[in-house]
């Protein structure tokens, strides 16, 4: 099963894009959260070793960032200290 993990303001925009999975579709869960850390953490409770995770900001991140370096900086760190 795949699983998309939402985040921040644009979160709900992504969701209602997404929509619900179909008859025939692949399956996936959605599930949402404010702040980019706890979705990281969300991240890594579905994946399994081998599994590929992407983090692809439909935003700007301007509600919890100052800019795309910021929010990469945290994402950084956030995703090493899981180790």
């Amino acid at each position: 099963m795949d699983h998309v993990i939402l985040f921040g303001e644009a979160g709900d925009k992504i969701k209602t894009a997404i929509g619900e999975v179909k008859k025939g579709q692949r399956p996936y869960s959605i599930e949402q959260y404010e702040q980019l850390e706890n979705a990281i953490q969300a991240a890594a409770n579905v994946s399994q070793e081998g599994d590929v995770v992407l983090l692809s900001p439909g935003g700007t991140s301007y509600d919890a960032f100052n800019d795309f370096a910021e929010r990469g900086e945290r994402f950084r760190k956030w995703v090493q200290q899981l180790t």
